[in-house]
């Protein structure tokens, strides 16, 4: 597995994702600005602020897609227990906080969470809707 590149959407199971070890390199994709001007500064203060953290090096960080950033990052540190997920979270912490970068796959997982959740929620409607009129003729019936 060192040298290549893999994601958390490659594996066989999501529940458990792959910890990686020392050599292993990770490629991700994220959302920006559409300014290469204001994409090379995030990526500079990116690489500069994670410089000093001891499990992950950016190897490569490309800013030439569209409204994207690429990173590749290789795993530098034996004792770190390092998912796909947590050097995701290393890069969006170092994020300066007026830029914007949002994982890629996340975006593409929205629409569906959001329509999961909005289908539970109407399923619930009717009976919310029938609750509330019970309580409401219980109000204005008492005397």
């Amino acid at each position: 597995m060192a040298g290549e590149f893999t994601s958390l959407n490659e594996t066989i199971d999501p529940q458990n994702p792959p910890v990686y070890k020392r050599g292993d390199r990770v490629k991700l994709e994220f959302v920006s600005n559409p300014s290469k001007w204001i994409r090379a500064s995030q990526i500079a203060i990116i690489e500069y602020r994670l410089e000093k953290n001891k499990d992950i090096t950016i190897i490569r960080a490309d800013y030439w897609g569209d409204e994207t950033i690429t990173f590749e990052v290789e795993v530098t540190s034996t004792d770190a227990l390092l998912t796909e997920r947590m050097i995701i979270g290393l890069i969006l912490a170092a994020n300066p906080v007026y830029f914007l970068l949002v994982h890629k796959p996340a975006i593409a997982e929205a629409p569906a969470r959001i329509a999961e959740k909005v289908q539970n929620i109407v399923e619930w409607a009717p009976l919310t809707m029938a609750g509330i009129a019970v309580i409401a003729f219980l109000i204005l019936t008492r005397k």
